[in-house]
């Protein structure tokens, strides 16, 4: 996933921190859990934009199979959304989650990584 952060001031941002998360479902349980976070620290300079790459995560989908046999049920699990920060000095300056429910999934994966 690319992640483009601009900066249109006058001056330039430093230090700031970028986190994404990109989640995915388990087809069978339908857990949803983080497949992939990635941070970066980063400065744009006065009236430019930054691109960021995340990592990507594994996604090991298999679907549901028919033939000549017993069917196969679907496996495994599919992308389900992502969420990005962009802190400075700590504190939250932008943030989206796509869908928005993913934010609950990553706040609950945070409070069990502490």
């Amino acid at each position: 996933m690319e992640i483009t952060v601009k900066n249109p001031s006058n001056q330039a941002l430093s230090n700031l921190d970028i986190k994404c998360w990109l989640l995915v479902r388990d087809v069978k349980s339908r857990d949803i859990t983080i497949g992939n976070a990635d941070s970066n620290t980063i400065t744009i300079p006065p009236r430019s934009q930054v691109v960021m790459t995340s990592s990507v995560a594994k996604c090991d989908f298999t679907p549901r199979a028919t033939g000549a046999g017993k069917p196969v049920p679907a496996k495994g699990n599919k992308f389900y959304g992502y969420g990005v920060q962009v802190l400075e000095w700590g504190k939250i300056a932008a943030q989206t989650y796509d869908p928005p429910d993913v934010k609950t999934e990553i706040d609950a994966a945070a409070k069990k990584d502490k």
